[in-house]
């Protein structure tokens, strides 16, 4: 179960990722416009989260959400995720109460399915709806299941 504070970070992240602030990359957390050819900030959807709630440390600059297959690219200097070995994955889970298996499957919509921010946004407001119970099996089935009302 949600609690409140992980709720209402779900409902920020959600209409932080329909604002149109933040510019839709893919590959990495964040782009920084320096190093992009659109020449603005790049951000995934794991990103525009991190961003938003204060990741408690700097994000990894252009680096990539599983740098040599191992590693979910928010920099913990120190902290370490024994159950995943992801690091950032606790600070996910307690943030926005979804686990490693949602990090894993959200950027996988937003980088191989290229699903949009709105879809996205929706995809966060149904598990919120869920209490955090809601388990597609599929990145492809997850989109198609938050687009229905």
């Amino acid at each position: 179960m949600l609690n409140d504070k992980q709720k209402l970070a779900l409902e920020l992240w959600a209409k932080a990722l329909e604002s149109g602030k933040y510019k839709q990359g893919c590959g990495l957390l964040k782009q920084v416009a320096g190093d992009s050819i659109f020449g603005a900030n790049l951000y995934c959807c794991m990103g525009v989260a991190s961003e938003i709630m204060g990741l408690p440390n700097k994000l990894v600059k252009n680096a990539g959400h599983w740098p040599e297959g191992k590693a979910f690219a928010f920099s913990y200097e120190g902290l370490r995720e024994p159950a995943t070995s992801m690091p950032g994955a606790q600070w996910f889970q307690d943030t926005y109460g979804m686990s490693w298996w949602w990090m894993h499957k959200l950027s996988s919509a937003n980088d191989v399915r290229k699903a949009t921010f709105d879809e996205l946004a929706a995809v966060v407001r149904k598990f919120a709806a869920s209490d955090g119970k809601w388990a597609p099996h599929t990145a492809r089935e997850m989109i198609a299941e938050a687009k229905l009302k």
